[in-house]
């Protein structure tokens, strides 16, 4: 109508001329100028004249924390890895964070090791205390105790092995809980790799049951040979079920380590045998064990140091308001001697057997370490064997059962009950390997992850 040229055009370019710049304009003040406008002057609360500016509060910050929001939602539903989920539980536990903030706390309470008592100011007047102009002096002092210095420098001892204490802890809590998600991850990864040959299996018994299906109506097999094929199909179908409610349970399970609300998806990998890469002999159970024997140790000494004298130190000026009157300067030093040591002596010996005690619950953890290490290693040498027959025999015999037993049907050289126990056979081969490689991983884990 705008460009028209034809008899009439007079009228229409006109009334096409409004429409479109109508529609022009409205889209640009619909979807350009309004939302920015309203971006504008939103939240506005005042107006600041000099520098001109409008005041707002902080909600406009609530758009790209949405967003952000949104796009970790989004992401958190996306595959995961390993790595990814452990990460995503240490950030997320709120169990670990307490042991986090035990750590803090802990930091914070260092200085505290140099606690001073509180300064003392006073104002003394005493009429025997007699100026050289005749009248009394007003007296103001100041004074100050301190412990001896061993004292503050053992408790602070005792305060920096209290942090590096929590920090060894919150690293075995970290530690527990990564094991947890890995065994949970490998557990998932299990049962997703069941559940693929499950769905081979399944194939193979659908095709297998329509070609029966065809046989049976041509009269080539009994309807017991045909009852039997649709007994295994329905077998492996009750099988798949009954594997995706654990995989359900073990996704929860996984879920609830990472305390996300989303849903978790995890990819299926073909499972392999890990590899053991930390050096077994130390840690962090050992090492705390190493580190309350410090600990109990630096308290004996700091309770010793309670044996030595206070000090004291004092000062003090004295004048008064008449004629001819002088400023008196002094000073006080002085220490404060134990005289009763029942107390002490009692903390001492308290301390000497929270010592004992240390040592003991370490040499035992040295022990239950061992006992732990030579039963993981045994269960994993009893694995491995398993997993070394079928790499060695069992994969290559896995597949010879199915192709011969496949042939040998087929060709009529057997019938649908040595096929469906060939098939059976073979896969209880493989169930076995993974379940093999499955237990294999989970003590390797453990060994990886190691904590008492």
């Amino acid at each position: 109508m705008a460009i028209s040229t034809s008899a009439g055009a007079e009228v229409q370019r006109p009334l096409a001329t409004v429409v479109i710049g109508g529609l022009v304009t409205s889209t640009l003040l619909t979807m350009v100028a309004l939302p920015l406008l309203y971006a504008v002057l939103y939240n506005v609360t005042g107006i600041q004249l000099w520098p001109l500016k409008l005041k707002r509060t902080a909600i406009m910050i609530l758009l790209p924390l949405l967003i952000f929001t949104g796009f970790r939602g989004y992401a958190q539903n996306q595959s995961l890895t390993l790595e990814r989920a452990i990460n995503i539980a240490v950030e997320n536990n709120k169990e670990l964070k307490s042991y986090f903030l035990m750590t803090e706390q802990n930091k914070a309470l260092i200085p505290s090791a140099f606690s001073i008592d509180q300064t003392k100011v006073y104002y003394e007047y005493d009429q025997n205390n007699i100026a050289e102009n005749g009248y009394p002096l007003n007296v103001f002092g100041i004074e100050q105790s301190f412990k001896f210095p061993t004292v503050y420098t053992s408790q602070r001892k005792v305060n920096t092995l209290s942090t590096t204490i929590s920090e060894t802890e919150y690293q075995i809590q970290k530690t527990k809980l990564s094991l947890k998600v890995a065994q949970s991850w490998e557990t998932i990864q299990y049962l997703l790799n069941k559940r693929h040959y499950y769905q081979k299996l399944d194939s193979v018994y659908s095709d297998l049951l329509k070609a029966m299906e065809i046989n049976y109506e041509l009269g080539g097999i009994t309807q017991l040979e045909k009852l039997n094929a649709e007994a295994k199909k329905q077998e492996i179908l009750l099988k798949k079920k009954q594997l995706e409610y654990d995989l359900e349970i073990s996704l929860n399970e996984l879920k609830s380590l990472m305390q996300i609300d989303s849903s978790v998806v995890v990819t299926y990998e073909p499972l392999r045998q890990f590899a053991i890469n930390i050096d077994t002999t130390m840690h962090y159970d050992i090492t705390l064990g190493r580190q309350l024997v410090s600990l109990e140790n630096a308290r004996l000494k700091a309770e010793k140091s309670k044996f030595f004298p206070d000090i004291d130190l004092g000062y003090f000026n004295g004048s008064n308001k008449y004629r001819d009157a002088k400023r008196y300067n002094g000073y006080t030093v002085g220490i404060g001697i134990p005289l009763f040591f029942g107390e002490k002596k009692s903390r001492v010996t308290a301390g000497k057997i929270s010592l004992q005690i240390a040592m003991e619950k370490e040499y035992n953890l040295h022990v239950q370490y061992q006992k732990k290490i030579n039963e993981l290693q045994q269960q994993l040498k009893k694995y491995n064997e398993s997993i070394k027959y079928y790499n060695d025999f069992g994969d290559k015999l896995f597949f010879e059962i199915i192709t011969n037993a496949q042939k040998s049907y087929k060709a009529g050289e057997i019938d649908i009950f040595k096929y469906l126990q060939s098939m059976e056979t073979a896969v209880n081969i493989k169930m076995e390997y993974l379940f093999n490689l499955w237990q294999s991983n989970m003590i390797i884990l453990e060994i990886n992850y190691f904590t008492l």
